[in-house]
């Protein structure tokens, strides 16, 4: 039985704009709201949501790269597909930056969710996905036994109200060592581009309510989002990436003062 029997998954484009006189930034956000999905009991459930985690793995690891090569609008940005209890699936993109840039924000947001549905993803970034995954899970595993009772309390508290079974730590590695190695490139792409689907995003920008500050009328924020969606995106270039920290230890240097 649904938490919240109203709540409706959309089926068109909007755009909202909210302002308020205490904020310092710009929160750029698209939003689309599709139908829930029963609670996860089952394996092929949780493998479902595990191909959703390394979609969006991927997806942020791009956004992080735009940041530290300097190229981002944003300060940070970041993507989600979650359930929002059970009523709903929340496929989720947003962005923070200056108000000045909201609609460069709102472009490059659509254009790296643009470019995972026209090109995917590559092997490699699939690999370092996965890697990274099971070395979270790996990690939980040896800091479980020294972790607060009320972690397990949030935890047990949580599966409760979301109606799903409690698991150790070492019960989800062992999911993660026998799913992991079955998920495929072609599975991930295509279940990001269908989440991902434009259409029924809602685009919505928030930013403060000041002298200096243009506050764009909603028409103009769902053109900017419109031309996104139509603008050509190229695939990804990717480097070799490093393969050791250093070649040799560096030379120790000598203490030739010290001064407090």
């Amino acid at each position: 039985k649904p938490l919240c029997p109203e709540f409706k998954p959309f089926t068109k484009q909007r755009a909202m704009v909210v302002t308020d006189p205490e904020m310092t930034g710009c929160d750029v956000q698209m939003t689309n709201i599709r139908p829930g999905r029963p609670p996860t009991t089952t394996v092929k459930q949780w493998r479902e949501e595990l191909v959703e985690q390394i979609g969006t793995w991927i997806t942020n690891r791009r956004y992080r790269q735009r940041v530290d090569e300097g190229v981002a609008s944003y300060r940070n940005a970041r993507v989600s597909v979650g359930d929002f209890f059970r009523d709903a699936v929340v496929a989720d993109a947003s962005a923070h930056g200056e108000p000045a840039d909201w609609s460069k924000m709102l472009d490059e947001l659509v254009d790296e969710v643009n470019r995972v549905r026209e090109h995917g993803f590559t092997q490699r970034e699939l690999k370092l996905a996965k890697k990274e995954i099971r070395s979270d899970a790996e990690r939980s595993v040896r800091t479980e036994p020294t972790a607060a009772a009320r972690r397990f309390l949030f935890q047990m508290l949580s599966a409760v109200n979301a109606r799903e079974p409690v698991m150790s730590a070492q019960q989800e590695l062992d999911l993660y060592t026998k799913l992991l190695p079955t998920i495929g490139l072609a599975e991930v792409t295509e279940t990001l581009r269908e989440r991902f689907a434009p259409g029924t995003f809602a685009y919505v920008i928030q930013m403060p309510e000041k002298e200096g500050v243009t506050v764009p009328p909603r028409d103009g924020v769902l053109a900017v989002a419109r031309k996104a969606w139509t603008r050509e995106v190229s695939p990804i270039k990717e480097s070799a990436g490093a393969s050791k920290i250093l070649a040799s230890l560096p030379s120790p240097g000598n203490v030739v003062e010290k001064s407090v």
